[in-house]
């Protein structure tokens, strides 16, 4: 069960990634917004919180190192706002990316690790693992629209952030 967040909460997030500093060979990306859809409706928010923390570790694996990226202070760090469409119960993400200063510059190449390790479908018709339903975007935005969209308010259950 979800707690409906504040204002004042939200205004400290907003305030939190506007005054925030790269530190220790790290570089939060401010002026890109990572999107992520599970284009299946119901999916559930600890279902989709489970495959993103999964996604980061195998992105991180890849990227980083195969078996110390956990120890390593320059990972790439996901600050994923969740939300569930009203209309059709589509589960989605707006992702904020903290990377390490030698991967600043090819955040196309995180998007395409991201889509290349996005979990597969199961279809229960044919009981096999299909294609992804998932899509992932990387848009390029001000920072200011990239705090506001990421921390906007559409209904008291779609306040969920997490950090992976």
């Amino acid at each position: 069960m979800t707690t409906p967040r504040t204002d004042k909460v939200r205004e400290l997030f907003r305030n939190a990634f506007k005054t925030v500093k790269d530190e220790d060979n790290n570089t939060y990306i401010k002026d890109h917004l990572l999107h992520i859809s599970t284009n299946q409706t119901n999916y559930t928010i600890d279902r989709f919180r489970k495959d993103l923390r999964l996604l980061n570790k195998r992105v991180n694996q890849q990227k980083i190192h195969k078996r110390q990226y956990k120890k390593s202070p320059n990972r790439i760090v996901f600050y994923c706002f969740l939300e569930q469409s009203q209309d059709k119960s589509l589960t989605h993400s707006h992702i904020i990316l903290r990377v390490p200063d030698i991967l600043k510059d090819k955040l196309e190449d995180i998007r395409e690790t991201v889509e290349k390790y996005l979990p597969p479908y199961f279809n229960k018709k044919t009981r096999r693992y299909e294609d992804t339903r998932f899509t992932v975007k990387l848009t390029k935005r001000t920072p200011k629209i990239t705090r506001n969209y990421s921390t906007k308010k559409k209904t008291t259950q779609n306040d969920n952030f997490d950090v992976f």
